[in-house]
């Protein structure tokens, strides 16, 4: 998925050293949600350029309805790190083998308009979703997995 850096900041710290970060960025179809970088990549010297990444949502529910969505709109705190994605559910997504840091060779996953959001397979336990079923989830945070620079500092 290609996605345009806003901002990078730094998220705990102990010391003098900073262990994780925090990412805002733009999706292809211009949504904005902030992606937290776990592993300290720190990508700060991308901030107004495109990158190419993969993204892990972490799902809070699955929204079954349009007054689901609605609640949910009434009810949102932070709308920067909670989304609503759609999309078709992939049951075993192959990650390109370009992506040399991710462990699992195969993830369930979302085809969304903006690009694939690796899901876990923890999170999915409950469900029994049927391969291509259009699904929508309430996302509680996405992370950063893995990441390459694209040559174009162009925002999306």
């Amino acid at each position: 998925m290609e996605v345009y850096i806003e901002s990078v900041t730094t998220g705990a710290e102990y010391e003098d050293g900073i262990f994780n970060y925090w990412m805002r960025v733009h999706l292809k179809k211009g949504q904005q949600i902030n992606v937290f970088d776990a592993k300290g990549y720190n990508l700060s010297e991308f901030v107004n350029q495109r990158i190419e990444c993969l993204i892990l949502a972490y799902l809070i529910r699955l929204i079954e309805s349009d007054e689901d969505i609605e609640k949910y709109e009434r009810l949102k705190v932070n709308p920067s790190t909670t989304k609503i994605i759609s999309g078709a559910y992939i049951k075993e997504y192959k990650i390109p083998s370009k992506w040399k840091r991710v462990s699992s060779d195969l993830l369930p996953a979302l085809q969304t308009s903006n690009g694939v959001f690796m899901l876990t397979k923890f999170d999915l336990y409950n469900y029994n979703f049927k391969q291509g079923q259009e699904i929508t989830i309430h996302v509680q945070r996405f992370d950063l997995m893995d990441w390459h620079s694209i040559k174009q500092p162009n925002p999306i």
